[in-house]
């Protein structure tokens, strides 16, 4: 198990096929959600997309890796 650049800790890993996956489900959402409309629906629409995006980021650039320690997706595994 690879450690985390920062601290030294064990990092935890997610999967990544469920991460990119989930993410990509969320960004759909949020674009389906965003209507300029309804305030409430666009909201909610945003949430989802921010939180997808944030999702696809740790699947994708994070490798589905996360620091218990340090509660942030590690900057560099190399």
């Amino acid at each position: 198990m690879p450690h985390c650049p920062v601290c030294g800790t064990e990092l935890v890993r997610k999967s990544r096929g469920l991460l990119v996956c989930t993410g990509t489900g969320a960004v759909i959402a949020g674009v389906a959600l965003f209507l300029p409309s309804i305030i409430w629906i666009s909201a909610c629409g945003l949430f989802a997309g921010c939180i997808g995006i944030y999702l696809l980021m740790w699947g994708i650039v994070g490798k589905g890796y996360w620091c218990r320690t340090c509660k942030r997706i590690p900057p560099d595994m190399e």
